[in-house]
Formats: structure tokens, sequence, C-alpha cells
């Protein structure tokens, strides 16, 4: 899930890096979903990438696709994304009608610099310029935006004894927009309790520090100590 701001993902932008994981033998997909600059609010992004899970598990044989071993891994406001389908996998309240038999939960969450607490991104951008205010008024379509912020909090669909997917978190540690440490994950007992949480803060890293090699060598360490291997 290429990052956007939550608007329409460039599917083209991450090719060269995919491609390496397709080399690999992983069977990947980039996906688009619906821009919050379009008219379409919160949860209408998660809905869409929910929906392409279940979609490309409808035609699994068609693609060569195992759907019992399905990762989502997502940049910034896809690694939002891919934290909340770990967390909410077959939530009805995020469930649309299209592919409704097949799931839409994973067995691996790869995240890379994505907000995991945004009830502090008012606070941190109280400074905000016009074109990010009227990005978040979009996110929450009419409703009250700090309310809405709350709802895109994956921290806070982190449950006491549920099981989740194991988790690899990468976040740069010069990250301006989403500092280091603000994201939360796992300090709750849900995601920590459960299955493997693997924080990794890059030191002098931005935003982009996981493009390249050392990405899909994260992607590799990370599928590889929770499944035993690639196939």
């Amino acid at each position: 899930v290429q990052g956007s701001a939550w608007t329409r993902p460039d599917v083209n932008f991450e090719i060269p890096q995919l491609s390496q994981l397709a080399r690999m033998g992983y069977v990947v997909a980039t996906i688009d979903h619906r821009s919050a600059a379009e008219g379409h609010p919160f949860p209408a992004y998660l809905q869409d990438t929910k929906t392409a899970i279940r979609f490309l598990r409808a035609h699994a044989a068609e693609y060569g696709i195992d759907p019992s071993r399905v990762c989502i891994y997502g940049t910034s406001s896809g690694g939002n994304t891919a934290l909340l389908v770990g967390l909410t996998g077959d939530d009805p309240q995020f469930k649309t009608g299209e592919y409704a038999r097949q799931s839409d939960s994973v067995q691996l969450v790869v995240e890379c610099f994505g907000p995991a607490n945004l009830k502090h991104m008012i606070d941190l951008n109280s400074d905000m310029d016009a074109e990010s205010r009227q990005l978040m008024l979009g996110l929450a379509g009419g409703k009250d935006p700090h309310a809405i912020m709350e709802a895109m909090s994956p921290v806070n669909y982190e449950l006491p004894g549920k099981a989740y997917p194991p988790f690899f978190l990468l976040h740069g540690a010069c990250s301006f927009h989403w500092p280091f440490g603000r994201s939360g994950m796992g300090r709750k007992s849900g995601v920590a309790g459960s299955q493997p949480l693997s924080p990794r803060g890059v030191r002098g890293g931005g935003g982009i520090t996981c493009a390249g090699t050392s990405r899909r060598n994260a992607f590799r360490q990370s599928y590889c100590s929770s499944s035993g291997g690639i196939p």
C-alpha cells in the first residue's frame, strides 16, 4: 500500500522495489484506493484495501497465491492502512459486499513509518497549511475530525487476549511528520502479548529510510522469522 496521504496512491511508484520481491519468489500486488481529497472519508481507504485482499484471495489460483500466507506491507499512510488491516481482520464494520465470502485477514504486517496514533496529528500540526487541513476535513467527511483521528488510530484497536499476526515496524528516527516513538504500537497488551512485535528505529533516517535494499531485507527478515522460511 503506497503512501499517499490518504489520497489516491501512485501504484507505479514502488515498482522498482516490489519487482525485487517478485524476483525472490513472492506474488506481489500494489493496490489503489479511494481518495479522501475526492469526497471519500474514512474508512473508504481501509475498506478498499480489505476488498483488494479479498479479490486476491478470490483469484488465488489464477495468480498463484497461497491464500493462507498473505502479508500486507505499507509505507506512511499505507503503513497506517497496513496496521489497521492487521488489527481488524474480517471486522464486519469495515467489510463491503465485494467478495464477501473471502477473508481480509493477513498473516504478517510490515509497516514503514506509518502513523499509529493520529490523535496527536492535530496537536503536532496546529499550524498546518490549508492543503493539509483540507485533507483532514476530507478524512472526517463532515464528522468531528478528532473523533475520526481516533478511529484511524491503530493503537485503539489493540485488544487484550486477541490473536494478531506478527508485526514488523520500521521508522526513521528523524522522521519529521511522524516522530519515532509517537506511534505507541505494542504498549498495550494486545499485539505485544499475542504475537511477535518487532519495532526498528533507523538512526538518522527520515520517512524514506525504508526504500531500496534495506526495505527488501526487512521484508525478508520479518517473513522468514514468522513463517519459518521462504517457500
